[in-house]
């Protein structure tokens, strides 16, 4: 499939030059309607004061005599993994491979009992939330990401499909994994998610304690041990002089001279993804000059 899409995918058209999607956007870039023209469906997004979507609403709806409240339960990475009843039954399942290709029902080894079975309640459901909670739009095969759009339905592609927005911070320069654009969380999708397209984060874990993990790869064990995140996120080094920077290793080079730059500063922050996961950020900001 060729697509095209205009600013910010608020028009996606397919080879024939098929509107097959309408998206429309509030100020913070959030998507707050869709439109499909095969099915007519209109669906509206609804979101707190804090940026949370907390609600859908389509004018496609199910039958009084039909309609059933049902919960999703969500792994590590936020993708749904089992959806249940009002009961406590389950109604079906889903498995996804490490870059979220949904495991079909098919035999791992052929001639082999199907390890994925109805009776093990993978069945097909219409929930729209897959892989990390990215939102399939059934209309083009992809997820969308809120800043550009993720391919792993059917195609195995595994990435997003257009570049980070956020492109090169100076951050990344010493973190090669994140120089690929359309690369996914440096290529772990087991410890990362990117929630909005943009930049990875941490699944699970305290900011603080793991900020080397991915700011930090290719420093020796002396290195790690001077670089200090205080109690508000701010990352120092413990001793300035303490590594000959000549004799230093590229990655702590870079990072003690942003520390050391008067007009820039590292800072790590923590943010709630869903009600039990913890996540973390890198930002650095030019500060003002007196």
């Amino acid at each position: 499939m060729c697509l095209r899409w205009r600013e910010q995918a608020e028009e996606v058209r397919d080879a024939a030059n098929n509107v097959i999607g309408r998206y429309f956007y509030d100020g913070d870039g959030r998507r707050v309607k869709k439109y499909v023209p095969s099915t007519g469906e209109t669906t509206i997004f609804v979101y707190d004061v804090s940026g949370k979507l907390v609600a859908e609403y389509s004018i496609i709806v199910e039958p009084p005599a039909t309609a059933k409240v049902s919960y999703l339960t969500n792994d590590h990475l936020g993708s749904p993994r089992i959806l249940t009843d009002a009961n406590g039954r389950v109604i079906s399942r889903r498995d996804f491979h490490p870059f979220g290709e949904e495991i079909g029902t098919l035999a791992v080894v052929p001639g082999s009992p199907q390890s994925r079975t109805a009776a093990l309640g993978y069945t097909t459901n219409t929930i729209r939330q897959k892989f990390t909670s990215y939102e399939r739009d059934n209309e083009s095969g992809l997820d969308f990401a809120e800043a550009r759009y993720y391919s792993n339905y059917s195609n195995q592609h595994g990435r997003f499909i257009s570049t980070d927005p956020i492109l090169i911070k100076k951050d990344r320069l010493v973190d090669p994994q994140r120089l690929n654009l359309y690369a996914y969380v440096r290529n772990n999708p087991f410890k990362f998610v990117d929630s909005i397209g943009e930049d990875l984060v941490l699944a699970n874990r305290n900011a603080r304690g793991t900020f080397r993990q991915v700011m930090a790869c290719g420093l020796t064990q002396a290195e790690r041990n001077n670089i200090r995140v205080l109690a508000n996120g701010r990352v120092v080094l413990k001793n300035p002089n303490a590594i000959n920077l000549q004799n230093a290793s590229y990655a702590y080079q870079e990072i003690a001279g942003i520390i050391n730059n008067r007009n820039l500063t590292i800072n790590v922050y923590s943010v709630a993804r869903g009600q039990t996961a913890q996540a973390f950020h890198i930002k650095m900001h030019t500060t003002a000059q007196a």
